[in-house]
């Protein structure tokens, strides 16, 4: 499939984006830019770019031109307010988005319902209790701290082979092993950048 940026795509990622800040200033603190999430597992609540995600789109497309489909079923591991499903929204069939914290969850909902997103669900709870074998494509940044690579490696082990695994942190030679991950953007594993990690499922032991 081709990733194709319409203006229609722009101008609604831009409504979407400003009304995901316009949610966010509830939970900040006073003098503070920022804001953790609430509980078993939390994080810094850091919403990616939508050109950043799209542009890791076109690297995937740019190497493996023929991987991604629109019929895929994605899911966001750690969805906050919804900014990363609306962006997946605009090219894919259906996407869920994982969320911990119920604040967030119920927003990014009433964020969906405002812009009447038919094609994103949010389901709130731990996805490391929840399947995400069904998943066509995962995205996630680094949605806990606390044992994050041997609880990450344990469950992104449930994937199938094929499946495209979208991720920009620092770290990721050790959670994706060579053995189960074939990389595809960028080829090399010494050669990992935080914020361009690309990994697909093709083998599977």
């Amino acid at each position: 499939m081709r990733i194709v940026v319409t203006r229609g795509i722009i101008s609604r990622m831009g409504q979407i984006k400003q009304a995901v800040i316009q949610a966010e200033k509830k939970y900040l603190k006073p003098n503070s830019g920022i804001f953790f999430t609430q509980g078993s597992r939390t994080t810094l609540h850091a919403p990616t770019e939508p050109q950043l995600l799209i542009e890791h789109l076109k690297e995937v497309n740019r190497a493996r031109p023929k991987l991604l489909s629109r019929g895929f079923n994605a899911a966001v591991l750690g969805a906050g307010l919804g900014l990363s499903s609306f962006t997946l929204a605009q090219f894919f069939r259906s996407v869920t988005g994982f969320e911990i914290d119920p604040r967030l969850c119920q927003d990014a909902e009433k964020i969906r319902r405002r812009f009447g997103i038919q094609n994103v669900v949010f389901q709130q709870g731990d996805f490391l209790e929840k399947e995400i074998w069904p998943f066509n494509l995962l995205y996630f940044y680094r949605p806990f701290y606390s044992n994050f690579n041997a609880l990450m490696r344990q469950k992104l082990a449930e994937t199938f082979p094929g499946t495209v695994i979208i991720s920009h942190m620092l770290g990721a030679e050790v959670l994706f092993e060579p053995e189960l991950f074939s990389p595809i953007y960028p080829l090399e594993w010494d050669r990992f950048e935080a914020l361009k990690a690309c990994f697909c499922t093709v083998r599977r032991k």
